[in-house]
């Protein structure tokens, strides 16, 4: 089996958002991605304007995040926990990355965004060119979930000519492939789209880590280098703030 790949989206840390809601929890999290080949695994809790009931002190997020690497050094030495977030587009977005309050991927000029899955393609291009002029590259988190998106593939393209990251959630490759919404997500991966995976695991049960069987599909029907590309490649590069071929 591969390993060696980036979980480019999860909701690990303790007590932050809607994902882990206990140390404990996090660490049979870290543990399920890890039997599953995953060596890297990026923060990226929920960040919303407003207040909505999640934590948005980076002090206590910095703390929790430490823990688990302390935690992670002893049981995963060769496993690696990166900051994050998953910013909520909404007016004012831009606003908030500008003055530093929007957590990067690693620090870099990559940010990972959500939107309204009711977005009209007009707002969801407005947004992105919102971001790019914060000095910021948006990764759009979940990209399989906007129907603004489906069946429009000009719209696909226009995104990636304006050097947009697409990141899909990897569960949305399982299941049964006469699903429209499976077979969708499969056409994108094989036609070469998707830059970057994620697992956006937020338990052990009803939202948990699944990299392996999607890497195990993506190995089969595209081959390995495409796997390598989306699961450590592109990874490596967005992490370390370099451009994307």
């Amino acid at each position: 089996m591969n390993t060696g790949f980036f979980d480019m989206h999860s909701h690990v840390l303790p007590g932050i958002d809607d994902g882990a809601q206990s140390f404990k929890e996090s660490c049979a999290m870290i543990e399920m991605a890890w039997q599953q080949g995953v060596r890297g695994i990026c923060a990226t809790p929920h960040y919303v304007l407003g207040d909505r009931g999640y934590c948005m002190d980076r002090s206590v997020i910095r703390q929790r995040e430490e823990e688990l690497r302390q935690w992670m050094g002893t049981a995963y030495p060769q496993m690696r926990l990166y900051s994050g977030n998953e910013l909520l587009y909404e007016p004012g977005a831009g606003e908030e990355l500008t003055a530093g309050k929007v957590r990067s991927y690693n620090g870099s000029r990559y940010v990972l965004v959500e939107f309204m899955p009711d977005i009209s393609y007009k707002g969801l291009y407005g947004a992105v060119q919102e971001i790019f002029q914060s000095c910021h590259i948006p990764v759009i988190a979940h990209v399989e979930r906007f129907r603004c998106l489906w069946n429009h593939d000009a719209y696909i393209q226009e995104l990636k000519q304006a050097s947009v990251l697409f990141q899909m959630n990897v569960s949305s490759l399982l299941g049964n492939f006469m699903s429209t919404s499976v077979r969708y997500c499969r056409r994108l991966v094989k036609d070469g789209l998707i830059d970057l995976l994620g697992t956006d695991m937020h338990n052990c049960t009803t939202r948990p880590p699944v990299y392996g069987q999607a890497a195990a599909w993506i190995e089969k029907n595209c081959g390995e280098a495409a796997l390598i590309r989306m699961a450590r490649e592109n990874p490596m590069k967005v992490l370390s703030d370099q451009l994307l071929e």
